[in-house]
């Protein structure tokens, strides 16, 4: 039977798999079908080649990024989890309306994720963050 500190260990696993980006390693923890969703740009990505993709795009704009998990909170069915993105912008970022070229800006961004969680892997995950705060880092005056 899996556990909500099972499913905890997992979203924490996720994370320094990440961090040492080893993604391919990550997606055994994910189901085959799982839906990533970044609720303030209305990206969504789908299965474990939307999970490396989404990964990619971030290292891509920000090559030293690395996540700080700050709080867990899981049942046996999902997780919540709030965590500090830290990073250099050197690299160009795809986004919707265009790219951003880089912009040598450091970034910490504040960012809260919900998983559902089916037979012990991530089947969705609905990340949350302040668009706003990203592009005024960024030193980006409107939202592009």
């Amino acid at each position: 039977m899996i556990t909500a500190q099972d499913n905890a260990t997992l979203a924490r696993t996720i994370y320094n798999l990440f961090n040492q980006r080893k993604l391919d390693e990550a997606t055994i923890h994910l189901t085959p079908e799982i839906k990533l969703i970044t609720i303030p740009l209305n990206q969504n990505y789908a299965g474990h080649e939307g999970f490396k993709k989404l990964a990619e795009k971030l290292v891509t704009a920000i090559p030293d990024l690395r996540i700080e998990v700050k709080n867990v909170v899981a049942t046996e069915e999902a997780v919540a989890i709030e965590y500090i993105g830290r990073g250099t912008h050197t690299g160009p970022f795809a986004a919707t309306s265009g790219t951003i070229q880089p912009t040598s800006k450091k970034l910490e961004l504040q960012v809260s994720e919900f998983m559902k969680l089916k037979n012990g892997k991530i089947a969705e995950s609905r990340i949350y963050f302040d668009s706003a705060a990203l592009l005024k880092q960024l030193g980006i005056p409107k939202l592009v």
